[in-house]
């Protein structure tokens, strides 16, 4: 184990990158109130300028035809708090998560493509079955490998150490970074959640996706969920690098919970279509795409 190293800080350094997503808690505070004040709203908006273009950048789309869209507050009457939601989460996150990074083998960007393409897996999911709020599960998916940054960002210089040891044990990375590091990235992940203050079914989401088994209570459903989503997005190749899923995907779990190729399968060509619009021709989110 690499003694000089510690959850804290990873976390530290982890939490200095530009850009961290630290504004996503408030806004998800304020899109759970029972009538969403568009003034509040905005005013959150207005803080991110890179946010501020998106929308507006899509409220003046060929999608939207018309007269030509010049305020937040005509944008927000366009496109509606819940798109203006998910413009803002993917913006907050895709910036942070497109830093670069080193170890796990992706190209650049790969990071917030393949949680891209979780959260839109998650998303599709979850309007088909019911009984969550799209919006939560939207912003599980593209949260859910957040710990991978703080690791790669902190300690990748020496994950050639894991690699070597998947290499010659063929257990999945997780298990491995704990047995190099003494934490795993689903542990850097909730202490960088819980630090920014995001809801606990977020947290939980981030702990335990790649162990779905392991927890009881409210929250495992919305797990389950994204531990579905995220084998959606490995099997599509969108953004995998080398510390591949296959090794902890628990076939079993999802049979049980009924996410089986009879209610998968119809559900790909559109994740896929919107994955492909959303994406650009070098594989970059993009944060205008509707």
């Amino acid at each position: 184990m690499i003694s000089n190293l510690s959850l804290e800080f990873v976390c530290e350094k982890t939490a200095s990158l530009p850009c961290a997503p630290d504004l996503l808690p408030q806004i998800i505070s304020l899109m759970n109130q029972p009538e969403v004040v568009s003034s509040s709203l905005i005013a959150l908006v207005s803080r991110d300028p890179g946010s501020t273009a998106a929308i507006l950048r899509l409220a003046n789309s060929a999608y939207f035809r018309g007269t030509k869209c010049n305020s937040l507050d005509e944008a927000f009457l366009r496109l509606g708090s819940n798109e203006i939601y998910k413009l803002m989460a993917r913006g907050l996150v895709g910036r942070w998560m497109s830093a670069p990074v080193e170890g796990y083998g992706w190209a650049p960007g790969d990071l917030c493509t393949h949680s891209f393409i979780v959260a839109i897996a998650a998303e599709t999911l979850a309007r088909k079955r019911g009984g969550m709020d799209p919006k939560d599960v939207y912003t599980a998916g593209l949260l859910h490998d957040i710990g991978k940054l703080g690791m790669a960002h902190a300690c990748g210089q020496h994950f050639d150490k894991v690699r070597k040891l998947q290499e010659e044990s063929g257990r999945s990375w997780r298990v491995l970074e704990r047995e190099v590091f003494g934490f795993d990235h689903t542990e850097v992940a909730a202490a960088l959640l819980r630090k920014w203050n995001f809801p606990i079914p977020l947290v939980q989401v981030v702990a335990y996706y790649p162990k779905p088994r392991s927890v009881q209570g409210p929250n495992r459903p919305l797990i389950v969920l994204v531990h579905a989503a995220k084998k959606i997005a490995c099997d599509v190749r969108f953004g995998v690098g080398d510390d591949g899923f296959q090794k902890e995907l628990d076939e079993d779990l999802l049979a049980e919970e009924g996410y089986v190729p009879d209610f998968v399968d119809p559900l790909l060509p559109e994740i896929i279509a919107e994955a492909e619009n959303s994406i650009g021709g070098e594989g970059a989110v993009s944060a205008s795409a509707g």
